[in-house]
């Protein structure tokens, strides 16, 4: 006996995200190209984010393709230098250094405080933000850790975590 299962659940309401890029650039070349220099700046704004929206087990399916009402902007700075250092007929040393500033941040995410991500993304902050206590430092008299408790009700838990940093990194590069 051979029986189907269905794999996924189906979302009839899913479509396409949709990104606008835009995109500066220059190219400067020295010493009869041997040496090129290029600056580039970029911003790409994306909307109705295509995510595995998370379900409750007891629906029998771990998540579903949905569209998130998000709008992401990616933007930064990109460099590149290249250089011939040596050209000769049996030969030759050519070097590609790339210098990367990229940024992220969550431009909008309307009734965000109503879904399963109000305590994952902040608009206006990057994606990859870091939640933690806010340490205040040792109490002097018990050794004690001391953090600031956001809504002032004397517990410390996730109601009272704030945006402490990010996991993107604030600039990557390399050389060939």
């Amino acid at each position: 006996d051979q029986f189907l299962y269905p794999d996924k659940l189906y979302n009839p309401s899913y479509h396409w995200e949709s990104t606008r890029k835009t995109e500066l650039a220059l190219e400067f070349g020295l010493f009869n190209d041997r040496v090129l220099f290029s600056p580039v700046y970029f911003r790409n704004i994306s909307s109705n984010q295509l995510v595995n929206y998370k379900l409750p087990k007891m629906t029998g399916f771990n998540e579903v393709v949905a569209n998130l009402p998000a709008t992401v902007v990616n933007d930064g700075f990109e460099f590149t230098l290249s250089s011939d250092n040596i050209k000769r007929k049996d030969f030759s040393w050519h070097t590609d250094v790339n210098f990367s500033v990229p940024r992220n941040k969550l431009k909008a995410f309307p009734d965000i405080e109503n879904s399963s991500y109000y305590t994952t993304y902040v608009v206006g902050k990057p994606l990859n933000v870091i939640y933690l206590l806010d340490f205040l430092g040792v109490n002097p008299e018990t050794g004690d850790p001391m953090f600031l408790d956001v809504n002032k009700d004397g517990l410390l838990n996730t109601d009272d975590y704030v945006p402490t940093g990010t996991l993107d990194p604030k600039f990557y590069g390399g050389i060939q």
